[in-house]
């Protein structure tokens, strides 16, 4: 006969045959036998965590409330995980030797070489050239010096205030 480990969660035990943590304080409780049924189910389902759940009559944080309290369960999980995207990987390398999955093989390329095929990001920066014909730069010009113009205001000390806009080069441009 075999001994359950009592473990400092309240109410939960660790079954001997498994490794599995389970809850003894609920009768519909995630024990055992349904983790053993949920891991097949989630594999078969391509790790669908949503239909699995709903297919179980369970909830998804039921789901994560295992996977942080069960070190089996987690190990378990993960386990189902990377096998998954083992045999994904490996379906996905035979399918780029299909000639006709382009898409495929440059994936797999990116993934195996990124150096050679993988996104180069440039730290340079983009040189931009800009082509302006010689009217375009004269306006350019004259309207530099109108918004580099300077305003003026004369001191208290004289009869009249008056404001002088002058350009860049002192030239009065109040049409006096």
């Amino acid at each position: 006969m075999s001994h359950t480990q009592r473990l400092p969660i309240p109410n939960h035990t660790i079954d001997p045959d498994t490794g599995f943590v389970e809850s003894n304080a609920y009768i519909s409780s995630f024990d055992a036998e349904k983790k053993k049924q949920f891991l097949s189910l989630f594999k078969s389902n391509g790790l669908g965590l949503y239909r699995t759940c709903r297919q179980l009559g369970m909830s998804v944080s039921t789901i994560h409330k295992h996977y942080q309290i069960d070190p089996e369960f987690k190990r378990q999980f993960d386990d189902v995980r990377q096998e998954y995207v083992d045999e994904l990987e490996a379906m996905s390398r035979t399918n780029a030797l299909n000639p006709k999955s382009v898409i495929e093989r440059i994936f797999q390329l990116k993934a195996l070489l990124p150096s050679k095929y993988g996104d180069q990001k440039s730290s340079a920066p983009t040189q931009i050239n800009v082509n302006l014909s010689p009217d375009l730069v004269e306006i350019i010009k004259k309207r530099e010096q109108v918004l580099e113009a300077d305003v003026i205001t004369s001191t208290p000390s004289l009869a009249t205030e008056s404001t002088v806009l002058s350009d860049s080069n002192g030239h009065d441009n109040t049409g006096k």
